[in-house]
Formats: C-alpha cells, structure tokens, sequence
C-alpha cells in the first residue's frame, strides 16, 4: 500500500505492506487524514523513529473484520479514536483511559493512518452519522480534545453562565471556542493571524489580537476559565495576570520548556491550574455534536492534498500560520 514514511525527520512517499486484522480488529480503507500539530511537534524533536507512519485524526471505510468483530461490517463509515489503552490498569478502571500506564497511540506510537489502510480493534471504531462527510469526520479526533478540555475545567457543572478566555485561534483553540460556546456566551479568544480572528468571529464577537487582549477585561470583565492552546510560556504568565481569584486555568498546548511560576500568588488567590491529555472516549459525543449542527468543522479545513503531496502539505501545515488544518485526501 501506498503510505507516508519518516526518514530523518522529514516525511517520504512511500509503500509498505497492507495490514493484515487480527481477530478482533477491522481493516480501514483511509478516506482523509489530518496532519496535527503533535505531528509536526513529533518530526521535529526526533519522537517518530524512522519508518513510522504518521496519523491519528481520519475517517475511512471498513473493508474487512476480524473473525471476533461483532457491529461492524464492510461499507460502514468509520472513524477511529486513535488511543489503543490497556483496559485493565487502575487508571483505566477508573474511566480514565487517557492516563493509561501502557497507553498505545495510533500514529504516535504505533502506524497510523497516513496510508491506504489501517487495522484497528473494533471497540475503537464508531459509525460516523449519515449527515456528516468524510472529510468532516476526521476532525472528530480533535474535536474529542476540545470537549474533554472544557470538561476538565469544570465548565459544564457551573450554574451561573462564566467568562472564558482561550489562547490560540488554531484547530483545538477555535474547536474549544465551539464546545465552550454551548455553556456560556461570554467566550473570548486571541490570535495574531487576522484570517484565523476573521474565522472565530464566527463563533464569538470577542475576538482580540495579542496587541490588545487586555481589553478583555473592560469588555467581559476577568475570566474565570482560561485555555491556553498554543505552549507558549508566557500565556500561563499571562493567564496568572487576567485570571479572577477562584479562576481555572487549562494546559492544553504542548510546552516543551519549564515555566517560571508565581506559586504565592497561585495560593493566595485560590486558582487552580489543570492540564488535559486527548479524551476520556468522547467519541459519541463528538459525532452527537457535529450531526446536530452544535459543532461546525468544515470552516476549519484549509487545504486538502493528496498523499504524494506529503511534504509539501506538512510544510504548510509547519510554516503558513494562515493554516488552520491540512487533511489528506487518500482513498
């Protein structure tokens, strides 16, 4: 089959043998598969070793089941939560799969699905709702990051309507600025790119620029939820200034460096700062959102390339900040 390979911290077109489904998995034939930013992150620091196949975010078609596969069939349109956990530690006993002391992550640890075809267990695959395209279904993946993200912050358990700030205008910050939206109207985000401002602005009126975030607070007042979605530092310094005492502030950007922290002003003002890792097999309420039209994502796709195309596309998706997502057409 035909698939993208790393080699020396650049991606290649290349082939390599189609997988073969064990009892209990089903065989994918990829329709589109989006590049993420823990892609570029990972090509970059060295983390995908060479001959590994990038690809955690896609939708497809099964092909073929595994002879201990019940509910699914060839013809059905799929797409896949990529993390592949144990079932059996503490972690994942608790319902907390994410945290998992074996987790397996579909394109991060193991071959994904920048390729032709991909074989996965069968209880990570879920039907995709007639009303949502292909193309639309492979951004169930990171739209399960956004929705466990808010969860974490405790947003959804709040009774009177809150203000949140989100740091970032890429895919899970614009992505967070949608789930957010559906428990409170007072939601703002920042971003330098005017096209990705002139984007939220679909979804908020508030939307600010780096140069003027500050007047957050004439406008809204202090946030009690912040996300931060880019891993830059000086956004949790910047978080720890606008935040209101009590307030929650929420890593979900990856940072790669330490950050210098004013922990006396953490305790005397009580704020609380989590961070959040995928999802917590939110799946089905991913898919529930996007076929009930609460969650838009086709506004997010910024260029689709075809498989050949591989460095070009993740050298668009690294470098043009006009870019919200890359996808690849495959099958």
């Amino acid at each position: 089959m035909k698939a993208i390979i790393v080699k020396d911290g650049s991606v290649l077109y290349g082939e390599k043998p189609d997988p073969i489904p064990e009892s209990d998995q089903v065989l994918i034939r990829v329709s589109y598969c989006g590049i993420c930013g823990s892609d570029i992150h990972s090509l970059e620091t060295g983390l995908f070793e060479d001959g590994h196949t990038p690809g955690h975010e896609f939708s497809g078609i099964v092909v073929a089941t595994g002879g201990e596969v019940k509910g699914l069939s060839p013809g059905d349109r799929i797409t896949v939560d990529p993390m592949l956990n144990c079932g059996e530690c503490d972690y994942c006993l608790e319902g907390e799969p994410q945290r998992c002391e074996v987790l397996d992550t579909l394109g991060i640890t193991s071959d994904g699905a920048m390729a032709e075809y991909v074989a996965v267990r069968s209880t990570n695959v879920h039907r995709i709702p007639d009303n949502i395209t292909q193309e639309e279904a492979a951004l169930t993946e990171p739209l399960t990051v956004a929705i466990h993200a808010v969860d974490q912050s405790g947003l959804p358990d709040e009774k009177r309507k809150r203000t949140v700030l989100i740091w970032g205008g890429g895919t899970i910050g614009l992505l967070l600025l949608q789930v957010a939206r559906l428990y409170t109207e007072k939601v703002a985000i920042v971003e330098p790119v005017a096209e990705k401002r002139e984007l939220a602005r679909r979804w908020t009126e508030f939307v600010y620029s780096p140069e003027d975030f500050w007047d957050i607070e004439d406008d809204l007042g202090q946030p009690h939820y912040i996300f931060e979605a880019v891993g830059k530092g000086i956004l949790i310094q910047n978080s720890l200034d606008l935040i209101r005492k009590g307030g929650t502030i929420v890593v979900v950007g990856v940072h790669t460096e330490g950050v210098e922290t004013d922990f006396l002003r953490i305790m005397y003002n009580e704020i609380t700062i989590t961070g959040t890792y995928a999802n917590r097999r939110d799946f089905p309420r991913a898919l529930e959102y996007m076929s009930e039209g609460k969650i838009e994502v086709k506004h997010l796709i910024s260029n689709i390339f075809p498989l050949d195309k591989c460095k070009e596309a993740f050298e668009d998706a690294a470098k043009n900040k006009k870019s919200v997502k890359n996808i690849f057409k495959i099958g």
